[in-house]
């Protein structure tokens, strides 16, 4: 049963997973019991997926990094980055990282003669793979690479706050993707952080769940005001509807 769920979740992860998916269910739907093959499909039949389409690799596109990385082959791909440029890269792959929601790759860039991590859903093309390659002893950790990676995003808007609360306790319902943590005192802690509009921005605020001041927000206060009076005038609406409603 426990493969059946992950064979379903990872079909809105991958992107042309669905008919693979679909097959892979069908066998294992005869193999399963009547009941555990209820339970297996009560997660699914009631679970709608928010995942956005254009983030999710092709599978062969996948499998074809992930054989690169096994056997330590380069990989000449076509990426298109932030802005929409696509370039060729030459790269010696090493592991490949899943947030959940993206794919990441790291690899040695030839280019740059330096580590990147790569998008796997912006690879427009594999060009080529081979030859084989010794691999590089990387410098630490790989997962803390790409997790810092993700979070020195060049972002359209950033912003440093002050979180009223320590580190450790907010460093258990802070999202990571929503930015860095770092140590004021006891009682406080700041988050920097960025998102590539300014409403996303305010929704990762949000999200801390925590009273906040703002230490650093460049270019952002004033629309940051008017999101503030859009959901003051939204509630003032719903408020004075409610008192109407009252017989």
């Amino acid at each position: 049963m426990t493969v059946a769920v992950a064979v379903r979740a990872a079909a809105s992860s991958i992107g042309q997973m669905e008919e693979t998916a679909v097959r892979l269910l069908a066998k294992l739907d005869q193999l399963l019991p009547l009941r555990l093959r209820k339970r297996a499909s009560a997660l699914h039949s009631v679970t709608i997926s928010l995942a956005r389409p254009e983030a999710a690799p092709s599978i062969d596109v996948l499998t074809q990094v992930a054989c690169a990385c096994r056997d330590h082959l380069k990989l000449r791909l076509n990426y298109r980055d932030r802005a929409g440029n696509v370039t060729s890269r030459m790269v010696e792959p090493i592991r490949l990282a899943h947030t959940g929601r993206l794919w990441y790759l790291v690899a040695w860039d030839s280019q740059h003669k330096d580590w990147r991590t790569f998008r796997v859903d912006r690879v427009q093309r594999l060009a080529s793979t081979g030859p084989q390659f010794t691999p590089r002893d990387f410098p630490g950790d790989i997962a803390a690479y790409v997790s810092r990676s993700m979070r020195q995003v060049p972002y359209r808007y950033r912003m440093r706050i002050r979180l009223h609360g320590s580190v450790a306790e907010l460093a258990k319902r802070v999202p990571s993707w929503c930015g860095v943590l770092e140590v004021l005192d006891e009682e406080s802690c700041a988050l920097s952080t960025g998102a590539d509009s300014i409403e996303a921005l305010a929704a990762q605020v949000v999200l801390t769940g925590a009273d906040f001041d703002i230490l650093e927000a460049p270019e952002c206060t004033a629309e940051l005001r008017e999101i503030a009076a859009r959901l003051e005038r939204a509630t003032r609406v719903t408020t004075l509807r409610h008192i109407d409603d009252v017989p």
